[in-house]
C-alpha cells in the first residue's frame, strides 16, 4: 500500500460529504414536503359525524386564502377531480384548513361536516410550500391547542392580524385610521400568562394529582 497524506485524505472525505448534503437538499426541495401534526383544538362534530370521517382518506386541496382566525380556505373542485376526493356535490363548498398558509397544496384530514362548509387539518404540505412557513418552536404545537399560528413567521402572523383589524374597522365602523403604530412585539414565545391544566381526584391516595406538560416543568 502506498503512504495517503492525510490532509488530502480529509479534503477529499470533506468534499464527498458535501457533495452529499447538496445532493439531499436538491432532493428535499424537489418534494417540498411538510409535516405537521394534527391539531386537537377544533369544533365537537356529531357522533354520526365523527363516525362517518375516522377512517375516511386524506383529500388534497389548494388553499386560496385564510379566515380571520388564520386557518386556511379552499374550495371542493379547485385543481382536483372527483378521482381525488372532491365529489362533484361538493364543487365550491369551503374547506376550513388548520396549519396551512395561502398559495400552498395541501394534504387534508377532514375533522367536521357540516351543509354550509367543512374543516380539517392539515396533515402535510405536499407543494408550494408558502415562503413564510416556520418550523413551530415549540414541541406541543398542534397537541395543546394554545397557539395556532406558530407555523408562520412572527413577521407574517403581526400583518396577518393588522390586516384583519383594518378589515374589521372598515366592515363594522366604516373607519379607516390616518396610519397605524409600529406594533408592538417582544419575545415570540413570552406573551402567553395562563396555562389551563387537567386535574383529577385519585380515590386510592385521597389526594389531587395534576399533570404537568413537559413545557412547565
Amino acid at each position: 500500500m502506498q503512504p495517503t497524506d492525510s490532509k488530502t485524505s480529509t479534503a477529499s472525505d470533506m468534499a464527498a460529504q458535501n457533495s452529499n448534503t447538496q445532493a439531499n437538499e436538491a432532493q428535499t426541495n424537489d418534494t417540498q414536503t411538510i409535516v405537521i401534526p394534527p391539531s386537537k383544538k377544533k369544533s365537537k362534530p356529531s357522533s354520526k359525524t365523527r363516525r362517518r370521517l375516522k377512517d375516511a382518506e386524506p383529500i388534497p386541496f389548494n388553499i386560496d386564502g385564510l379566515s380571520h382566525d388564520g386557518r386556511g380556505v379552499a374550495v371542493y373542485g379547485n385543481g382536483f377531480d372527483v378521482a381525488e376526493g372532491h365529489a362533484e356535490d361538493k364543487h365550491g363548498k369551503k374547506i376550513f384548513v388548520s396549519f396551512a398558509l395561502p398559495g400552498e397544496s395541501a394534504l387534508v384530514k377532514i375533522t367536521n361536516s357540516r351543509a354550509s362548509f367543512e374543516e380539517g387539518d392539515a396533515i402535510s404540505i405536499t407543494a408550494n410550500p408558502n415562503p413564510e412557513r416556520a418550523v413551530p418552536p415549540c414541541p406541543h404545537f398542534g397537541t395543546c391547542g394554545g397557539c395556532n399560528l406558530q407555523h408562520w413567521q412572527p413577521d407574517g402572523q403581526i400583518n396577518f392580524k393588522q390586516s384583519v383589524l383594518a378589515e374589521m374597522l372598515m366592515h363594522q365602523a366604516n373607519a379607516e385610521p390616518d396610519n397605524w403604530l409600529p406594533p408592538v412585539v417582544g419575545d415570540r414565545l413570552g406573551y402567553r400568562t395562563k396555562a389551563r391544566l387537567g386535574v383529577r381526584y385519585v380515590v386510592k391516595k385521597r389526594n389531587r394529582t395534576c399533570r404537568l406538560p413537559r413545557a412547565f416543568k
